[in-house]
């Protein structure tokens, strides 16, 4: 009879640490699924600030490859504007060498007009 009621004890000792060990199981598998839930709500959440982060970069990438473009176009665009006021300014300095001699000429046409004139004169 002290033996039963020793196994009894243990038996009782061994469904109470049973009962407490699985209280605590529980209260573990309760904690670690409320970590897993704040994990995965995380990643989420960081999931979508990477995707936002991504699309942020692409828009600049898209910006700065227009700017480099218009960068270029502009480059072009002077380059023109330089040669064209050079050949502006050619043009011009030409145009005063040829008005010059014209008028060089002018003046050697109304002297020999001139000189013809007095010989006209004198016959």
């Amino acid at each position: 009879q002290m033996e039963s009621i020793g196994l009894l004890e243990q038996k009782k000792a061994l469904l109470k640490r049973l009962a407490d060990t699985e209280a605590e199981n529980a209260e573990k598998a309760k904690s670690s699924a409320d970590v897993s839930r704040t994990l995965e709500s995380t990643r989420a959440h960081l999931q979508g600030q990477l995707r936002t982060k991504e699309a942020e970069n692409n828009r600049l990438s898209n910006l700065e490859r227009a700017a480099n473009q218009q960068r270029a176009e502009m480059d072009h665009v002077t380059e023109q504007l330089n040669r064209l006021k050079k050949e502006a300014l050619d043009d011009r300095e030409a145009l005063k060498r040829a008005t010059r001699s014209q008028k060089q000429r002018a003046e050697r046409s109304e002297d020999a007009a001139g000189q013809l004139s007095l010989q006209l004169l004198q016959m």
